[in-house]
């Protein structure tokens, strides 16, 4: 699980959301309001439904983002969570702590990894 999660206000622009990207070298961030997770984009999100759209630059890129954010606890069993991810279509999930507050990410990869090595909590 990535701890060092990127995040940003859901009312980012895509320039700074690029940029954010760029900075902490990675291709998605999870829009938060408050404490809570609202949207994830990720580079193909900007790519695809800003660039190739040609909107506007001023723009909320929560209207490009997935919402609601697929999400498991953070004491959620690795097969719990690669089973969400099926079932949602999704490459990764957001882990929130008992209050709903993002502590992490989990992506597929990292799940089958561990499960293959016989770890079974997803954080």
């Amino acid at each position: 699980m990535t701890r060092e999660v990127a995040s940003a206000s859901p009312d980012a622009s895509p320039g700074e959301i690029a940029r954010l990207m760029r900075e902490r070298d990675t291709g998605i961030v999870v829009l938060v309001s408050g404490d809570s997770p609202v949207g994830v984009i990720t580079d193909r999100d900007l790519a695809l439904g800003v660039v190739a759209e040609a909107a506007p630059a001023d723009r909320s890129v929560l209207a490009h983002a997935s919402s609601p954010v697929v999400a498991v606890d953070g004491d959620a069993e690795l097969g719990d969570a690669l089973g969400r991810m099926r079932r949602h279509g999704v490459r990764r999930v957001a882990v929130l702590d008992g209050d709903g507050r993002l502590t992490g990410l989990l992506d597929a990869r990292t799940a089958e990894t561990a499960g293959a090595a016989g770890s079974t909590p997803a954080p």
